[in-house]
């Protein structure tokens, strides 16, 4: 696989975006658990308990926020805190949808195996241009040979 390659000889990818957040609010409260179980000598719970919370908060948020995204030529790679990495291969997806929200504009991969991955570009329209080019490239598809995609019924 080419990400067992030396750094050096790995191909470019096509684009790459960083995640929409630079901050990452779950880990800056996770550490301060941290610190306040290091710092907390009396109270309702133990200083250890907050140490406890506080690391895994912190570890759960360092590996599930993602960074960076990189798109490749037959894959999507979402890199969160290290060493954790996903390679999203452009043959394991099924559907991609963009659904709107007030509140934030994310982009739901669905794969094959009925899971999803949920990705916040910075760009939301520009990636989800760069994307659909690439898995077209990939598949061989123009857009005059993907199946019409039919509206979503109206709800009564």
């Amino acid at each position: 696989m080419w990400y067992n390659m030396p750094v050096m000889q790995r191909p470019e990818p096509l684009y790459r975006d960083r995640h929409i957040s630079s901050i990452n609010i779950t880990l800056i409260l996770g550490i301060a658990f941290v610190v306040m179980g290091l710092v907390v000598q009396a109270g309702l719970f133990v200083p250890g308990d907050f140490v406890v919370i506080g690391i895994a908060a912190a570890a759960y948020s360092w590996l599930t926020t993602p960074l960076s995204y990189s798109l490749y030529e037959d894959r999507l790679v979402v890199f969160y805190g290290r060493p954790r990495i996903r390679h999203v291969l452009f043959q394991e997806i099924d559907d991609i949808e963009v659904p709107q929200f007030n509140f934030g504009n994310r982009m739901w991969i669905r794969l094959k195996t009925g899971r999803r991955v949920i990705i916040q570009p910075r760009d939301l329209s520009d990636f989800q241009d760069k994307f659909k080019t690439a898995v077209q490239s990939y598949t061989g598809e123009t857009p005059e040979q993907q199946p019409p995609q039919e509206p979503p019924a109206e709800e009564v």
